[in-house]
C-alpha cells in the first residue's frame, strides 16, 4: 500500500494486490491487481509480463493459453477477419458480448474448471490477464485480427477498456455457475494440486 493511500471502511484488498501512493480505494480490489488514482482503477497485474498482441508465440513458452490470429482481408469496402472451423481447439456452444464497461471497472476475475474460451476485441482496446498459477501475462487486444484462447484452470481478468471497447467471448459449454472459480486463493490451491498430480 503506497503512501497516503485512502481505503474506505469495509473494502477488501485481494491477495498480492498493490495500491498506488495517494490512491483512493472506494471498492474491493482484485487479487494481484495494481490500482492507482482517485477513485482508483486497475492499471496492471502484479508479476505479469506485458505482451504485445502481435507478439511471437515464444512469449508463451510452456503456457497453455495462446494467441490465435484470424485471417484478415482488407479492401476499399472495409476489413474482414475470419476463422474457419479448425481455428479453435473447441466447438463453441455459447457466446456473449461485453461493452460499455467504464474505464475504472474490471471484468472477469475468475477461472473455469472445465470450460474453454476464446476472447476477441471486436472494437476498441482491452487488456486481458492470463494467469495459470505459475506464470502471468497481460495482453492488450487492439483489433479483431488477434484473439486469445483461454483453456480451463487459467485465471483471467479484463481491464482498461477503451470507451468504444466491445469484447466477444466464445465458450465451449453452456452457462453453468458451478464451473466458475471466483476466489483467487481457491484457484491457486486447485492449480497447485493439479501440478502435484502431474
Amino acid at each position: 500500500i503506497g503512501a497516503n493511500a485512502t481505503i474506505l471502511p469495509g473494502v477488501r484488498i485481494g491477495t498480492g494486490a498493490m495500491i498506488g501512493g495517494g490512491a483512493v480505494v472506494i471498492r474491493d480490489v482484485l487479487a494481484r491487481a495494481i490500482v492507482a488514482g482517485n477513485p482508483c482503477r486497475m492499471i496492471g497485474y502484479a508479476g505479469a509480463t506485458e505482451v504485445a498482441p502481435h507478439a511471437d508465440r515464444s512469449f508463451f513458452k510452456d503456457f497453455a493459453p495462446r494467441l490465435i490470429r484470424l485471417d484478415t482481408h482488407a479492401d476499399r469496402r472495409g476489413t474482414l477477419a475470419v476463422a474457419e472451423k479448425d481455428a479453435l481447439p473447441f466447438i463453441p456452444k455459447r457466446f456473449f458480448v461485453v461493452r460499455d464497461v467504464p474505464d475504472d471497472e474490471a471484468r472477469g476475475a475468475h477461472a473455469h474448471r472445465l470450460y474453454d474460451q476464446f476472447m476477441i476485441a471486436v472494437s476498441g482496446e482491452i487488456a486481458v490477464v492470463l494467469d495459470d498459477g505459475k506464470q502471468a501475462f497481460v495482453v492488450k487486444l487492439i483489433d479483431s485480427s488477434v484473439g486469445i484462447y483461454v483453456p480451463p484452470l487459467v485465471w483471467s481478468v479484463q481491464y482498461g477498456h477503451s470507451s468504444d471497447a466491445s469484447f466477444l467471448v466464445l465458450c465451449s459449454e453452456t452457462y453453468d455457475r458451478s464451473d466458475y472459480i471466483s476466489d483467487y486463493l481457491e484457484f491457486r490451491n486447485l492449480v497447485g494440486q493439479q501440478g502435484k498430480l502431474s
